[in-house]
């Protein structure tokens, strides 16, 4: 009974070496991630946003063009190419950077102290992007509509209607620059009405700013208690958190226990049997900590360099060292923590009382009769 019972001890002591490391990790993850600031590293420099412009123009122009429900609007004939130019005029990486530094600031501020709602802090741009259309002297967007128009011809007008903003066909080439510079006025004097024309679809029905919340709640179609709604979400975070933090010391306890009814035999042996896992831990969860460092600080360099812009490799390295900076430290205090406990049981264990087993009555021989 006793060698299974030590087998069982064994086999929990190594269940609870190889998932402690990782639960202590994902914790510290986890907390980075919801309160840390190393996204911050991340939108420090517009020079991350001057690199994905490229990508988010192939994604425009593929996505509009492929949707039935902006496939036959004006701006599905534009290319990547125009996309590309548009976006450095309508959503520049300065603005890009504004943007999500402010909506980074609202999250750890509703994260932190409760203040305002997350996605009510969250404003997406549609006035902004609007104004940037009708003020850009350049006329980009009207420009990039009339390439991908036809020629005007046989007395065709550029535009149907005298309420009609969106070209239908493009003038001769003596009059276009007349026709942008016009049109161009009109933009400035109806952006509302241009932006309802411009945008496809739903889009059309927000030609101002306006919080993420409130959008989601008009595409929804729900009507719910924002504030009680935004509190509770907040709660449950927290209480994520502390949950989590309860189930990575509740498994410690529990396996502990198990191993000390299992193994031990006197309170030296629980001392022991409870602090060898405690110190196993410990180390492992050091060694995990130091590869998370290396990692971050080394991992970096098999980056691909023909896929990724030299400028988004840096930020990737940026904000990898950022957010080890923020995981590794509290992991290896951590497991300094859980080494330094290990130990302490072992010095007590010496000083701990064994009771003495009682020794094993001798038994006298059996002497048998000679027949």
């Amino acid at each position: 009974i006793r060698l299974i019972g030590r087998l069982v001890a064994l086999f929990v002591v190594f269940a609870f070496v190889v998932i402690t490391p990782p639960l202590i990790l994902a914790y510290n993850a986890q907390e980075a991630a919801v309160g840390g600031e190393f996204l911050e590293e991340l939108f420090d420099d517009t020079e991350f946003f001057e690199a994905v412009i490229p990508d988010i123009a192939d994604d425009l122009a593929r996505e509009v063009g492929d949707d039935p429900e902006t496939r036959d609007a004006p701006i599905a004939r534009l290319t990547s190419f125009d996309w590309e130019r548009i976006i450095r005029v309508v959503a520049p990486p300065e603005s890009m950077q504004r943007w999500s530094q402010e909506a980074l600031e609202g999250y750890h501020q509703w994260v932190r102290s409760g203040r305002g709602r997350f996605l009510g802090d969250m404003i997406i741009p549609f006035g902004e992007v609007r104004d940037n259309i009708v003020n850009d002297p350049q006329h980009t967007v009207l420009r990039a509509l009339l390439q991908t128009d036809q020629e005007c011809s046989g007395g065709q007008e550029a535009l149907d209607g005298a309420n009609d903003l969106i070209p239908q066909c493009r003038p001769e080439t003596s009059e276009l620059e007349a026709f942008v510079d016009r049109l161009g006025g009109r933009w400035r004097e109806q952006p509302r009405e241009l932006w309802r024309q411009l945008m496809p679809g739903d889009l059309g029905r927000y030609p101002d700013d306006i919080s993420l919340a409130d959008f989601i709640d008009r595409e929804s179609g729900s009507d719910w208690d924002e504030d009680v709604n935004w509190r509770a979400s907040r709660w449950g975070l927290r209480a994520a958190r502390w949950l989590f933090a309860v189930c990575v010391a509740g498994q410690c306890v529990v396996a502990l226990l198990l191993v000390a009814l299992f193994a031990a035999r006197n309170w030296r042996e629980v001392l022991r049997w409870v602090g060898s896992p405690l110190i196993l831990a410990g180390v492992f969860t050091i060694l995990l900590a130091i590869a998370l460092f290396a990692g971050a600080e080394f991992g970096t360099w098999f980056i691909p360099e023909k896929d990724v812009p030299i400028g988004v490799q840096e930020l990737i390295r940026d904000t990898a060292r950022s957010f080890s900076d923020e995981v590794w430290p509290p992991m290896a205090w951590q497991a300094g923590v859980l080494v330094l406990i290990g130990l302490a049981l072992w010095v007590l264990s010496f000083f701990a009382p064994v009771r003495r087993e009682p020794a094993a009555r001798a038994v006298a021989p059996v002497q048998l009769d000679e027949q």
